[in-house]
């Protein structure tokens, strides 16, 4: 049985002094892949539900990035966006590389009467589907979202 531990970080971008700080990086879990000839997913929502499809199984749970915003006017809406499309998640042991389609997440929040807000994000995490042998280790990836108000 294989296992396999995601978890991805974010790079955050934001301006003057407000700050962001990442509470929980985003996580899927460890998962089983049965076999790797077609393409399996699993999406893993902001509120923590997932989801499989095809081979691959979940094993033990993760769980979804969680982001504090600090120190911003109140009441202003921040509108989140990011620029993932199908990025690559290795492992620094080699084998199949996963591919991360998507990140999910709300993209407009608002900020409380203090200046703090919450974003949860979740994401859609695929196998390559091209018969390659993922191995057992920890597979990790950076991420970039950006902030706008």
């Amino acid at each position: 049985m294989l296992k396999y531990l995601v978890s991805l970080s974010f790079l955050l971008v934001t301006t003057a002094q407000a700050r962001v700080t990442q509470l929980e990086s985003l996580d899927f879990g460890k998962v089983v892949i049965q076999k790797n000839d077609r393409v399996s997913s699993i999406t893993l929502l902001p509120s923590n539900t997932t989801t499989t499809t095809n081979d691959i199984y979940m094993f033990a749970k993760g769980h979804s990035a969680e982001l504090a915003f600090e120190e911003y006017p109140a009441h202003i809406q921040l509108t989140i966006s990011d620029f993932v499309n199908d990025e690559i998640v290795d492992n620094v042991y080699g084998g199949a590389d996963f591919i991360l389609n998507q990140l999910l997440y709300q993209n407009i929040i608002t900020t409380d009467s203090y200046g703090s807000a919450l974003l949860n994000i979740g994401g859609q995490l695929s196998t390559s589907g091209d018969s390659g042998s993922y191995y057992d280790g920890y597979y990790d990836a950076t991420v970039e979202i950006t902030i706008n108000y």
